[in-house]
């Protein structure tokens, strides 16, 4: 857990090491989702040279061994560049309503209880 303090010396040593630790995780995260965009960019390539997903499993496996992503995802991401799809990232997720508002001044409070109201007056116009 990381703390911070005031300033004494062992709460700023665990300041240091959580930014530290912090850093580690997140260059892990990045070389995995690097390691990710690699193994689509292998089977997009594969996949266009017009191999199934059969052998294109067996191949990365024979390269990547233990790394090799599974059999699942080989045969997703197959699908997808088969049907078409060039971008071997991930796409942005979509936002929670509650991201959304934080994100967005059109979904403040405001606007939120306007629709509200709408929405209750188009149903009592409605009985």
């Amino acid at each position: 857990m990381c703390v911070r303090g005031t300033g004494n010396a062992l709460e700023l040593s665990r300041s240091i090491v959580c930014n530290k630790t912090s850093a580690k995780m997140s260059a892990v995260v990045n070389m995995m989702d690097m390691q990710q965009i690699e193994f689509r960019a292998v089977i997009k390539f594969l996949t266009k040279q017009g191999k199934g997903p059969q052998t294109i499993l067996s191949e990365m496996k024979a390269v990547y061994g233990a790394q090799c992503p599974g059999k699942t995802m080989i045969y997703k991401w197959y699908g997808l560049f088969q049907q078409g799809r060039e971008m071997i990232e991930d796409r942005p997720r979509a936002l929670t309503l509650k991201r959304r508002r934080e994100a967005s001044p059109v979904f403040d409070d405001s606007f939120i209880d306007r629709i509200q109201n709408e929405l209750l007056d188009a149903e009592a116009a409605a009985c």
